[in-house]
């Protein structure tokens, strides 16, 4: 993701829920040290994203692991690493999603649907349960929130029923419902997981229509 396209983590937290925003943290401003771990945690699995998608597994595992061992976040009462996955996925597929509602050209004009739908839907097969589930959770979200979001409804109605098929969406393991004593190898295994999920996304989406899709 362009640093132009990437909202500041305070706007995200004011109206994104679940994934952007905590429900404890409503200050209006982050503390530097919890700003300061948000960047690190980012600028480490952007990295690791690119190792991935350039499919450098080894690198991107010990980028990942340093992103997971950041340590806690008293004043957000979360963990930067699993908790930046999520944002960076949830970001993504708002993207997608606010594309479709701007590509509409005329009120008749429904074939951004159509694209919009076989982008999302062709990467349900690619997924397994876990990864599944989190995908569907968060498109789910970013449908509940569609109005806040900008998102036109009958894009909204396509998210939805592109992944209607995954598994239900409350199984879908999420950042914020690790405690603070989580160990670091169920923090390093949540984010590989959500940032293999973002990973299948963009390549799935590449591989189709050749255009790269930015981060």
């Amino acid at each position: 993701m362009t640093d132009e396209g990437r909202l500041t983590l305070d706007e995200d937290l004011a109206r994104r829920t679940p994934y952007g925003l905590h429900p404890d943290v409503k200050t209006g401003a982050l503390a530097e040290v919890s700003e300061a771990a948000m960047d690190a945690a980012f600028n480490l699995l952007d990295k690791a994203l690119t190792r991935m998608v350039d499919g450098d597994e080894q690198r991107a595992a010990t980028l990942i692991s340093r992103a997971a061992s950041l340590p806690f976040d008293e004043h957000l009462r979360l963990w930067p690493g699993p908790f930046t996955a999520d944002q960076m996925l949830f970001d993504f597929l708002c993207n997608v999603a606010e594309s479709a509602s701007l590509d509409q050209q005329h009120p008749d004009d429904d074939g951004h649907l159509d694209q919009l739908y076989d982008d999302v839907a062709r990467v349900v097969p690619l997924l397994d349960a876990r990864e599944g589930a989190i995908y569907r959770d968060i498109v789910e979200t970013i449908v509940s929130d569609a109005v806040m979001l900008g998102i036109h409804g009958d894009v909204a109605g396509v998210l939805a029923d592109a992944v209607r098929t995954l598994p239900d969406p409350e199984t879908a393991e999420r950042a914020l419902a690790l405690g603070r004593g989580a160990d670091v190898a169920r923090r390093e295994d949540l984010t590989r997981l959500v940032l293999g999920v973002l990973r299948t996304v963009i390549t799935a989406m590449d591989e189709a229509d050749g255009i790269s899709h930015s981060k």
